[in-house]
């Protein structure tokens, strides 16, 4: 004979195992949506910024400042490397 709460039990597993299942898919869809969000977000900012070292890297030029010229061009290259990096799967040799 089965008590109550062995039948209480049996069904809860029972039920929950398509909970369960359903919610791992749910979960599994939401994270591949997630990393494209990221990776989208990612891309964004770093075109900003590099948008930005650009504008600033222009006017260390005009003043005649090679540093921070330079230094304005190791940003932007960073920021290459981070889109390059977050668009591609495999980043070549």
């Amino acid at each position: 004979m089965v008590t109550p709460g062995e039948q209480i039990r049996n069904s809860m597993i029972e039920h929950g195992t398509k909970a369960v299942e359903e919610t791992a898919y749910a979960a599994g869809n939401f994270s591949e949506n997630a990393k494209f969000v990221v990776k989208v977000a990612t891309v964004l900012e770093s075109s900003r910024a590099s948008g930005t070292t650009i504008f600033k890297a222009s006017k260390d030029y005009m003043r005649g400042e090679p540093l921070c010229l330079g230094l304005c061009m190791v940003s932007t290259a960073c920021e290459g490397i981070a889109i390059i990096s977050s668009t591609c799967k495999i980043i070549p040799y």
